[in-house]
């Protein structure tokens, strides 16, 4: 248990482009840069209980999102295996049959840590399976 920002699905990312030029004129020499994407996201008190994740809002509000058969992704900027634990990038909970966030089959869940970001991971990904298997892995 513990605290999580969560951004909510029907919230749509604010995207700008850090390069100061204008779309058309090209300098040579300039190197493109990337894409800012800004974000909203709620913080909610987290507790996992058995097989869901429940979210409680400041306002008292509660959501419960159904982990068996999700799959547990670390969002990063790159393919380098050191930035996916920076605290900048989601967790990104995905399930392929049903909805399990707000009419959404897709939830993005930030931290405060990377040490966090590492251990809720790790306890949503126990907490989505049922395979003995798997949660040998996992341990």
């Amino acid at each position: 248990q513990g605290f999580l920002w969560m951004l909510e699905p029907g919230k749509v990312p604010k995207v700008r482009n850090g390069n100061r030029l204008p779309p058309t004129g090209v300098q040579k020499g300039v190197k493109d840069k990337k894409n800012i994407v800004e974000v909203s996201p709620i913080r909610m008190r987290a507790k996992i209980q058995g097989h869901l994740l429940v979210l409680t809002g400041s306002d008292g509000s509660q959501l419960t999102i159904g982990l068996l058969d999700c799959t547990v992704l670390v969002v990063s900027a790159s393919n380098l295996p050191s930035r996916k634990w920076s605290k900048r990038y989601p967790i990104k909970l995905e399930s392929k049959e049903s909805e399990i966030c707000k009419r959404s089959k897709v939830c993005y869940l930030y931290v405060d840590t990377s040490w966090e970001k590492e251990s809720w991971c790790k306890a949503l990904r126990l907490a989505s399976s049922t395979d003995k298997e798997k949660l040998k892995l996992h341990t």
